[in-house]
C-alpha cells in the first residue's frame, strides 16, 4: 500500500526537520516526542506541545551527542485537497 500526502508550505520556510509527531511526554521544562521523517525517528524537546500525529516542520539544533533535538520554532504543516 502506498500513501501520497502534498503539503503547502507558503511561508516557504526552510526546516532543519520535518515529518509526523508522536508518543509526546510532558517534562519539567517542556514537551518530549519523537518526528518520524521517512527515513529517521529523532527525540526532540519542545517548549510547545505538538499535536499527536501531527505533521510538522522544525527548525532547531541538535544536542552536542546528537542525541536529541531541541526545537527553536515549530509549525503545523497542513494537507492540500
Amino acid at each position: 500500500m502506498s500513501l501520497f500526502v502534498f503539503f503547502n508550505d507558503s511561508d516557504n520556510v526552510d526546516f532543519d526537520e520535518e515529518g509526523i509527531v508522536h508518543d509526546i511526554k510532558t517534562s519539567k521544562n517542556g514537551f518530549i516526542f519523537y518526528i518520524d521523517t521517512g527515513d529517521l525517528s529523532i527525540r526532540c524537546f519542545s517548549k510547545e506541545e505538538p499535536e499527536e500525529y501531527g505533521y510538522y516542520g522544525l527548525i532547531g539544533s541538535y544536542s552536542d551527542d546528537g542525541g536529541i533535538f531541541f526545537v527553536e520554532r515549530m509549525m503545523g504543516k497542513r494537507c492540500n485537497n
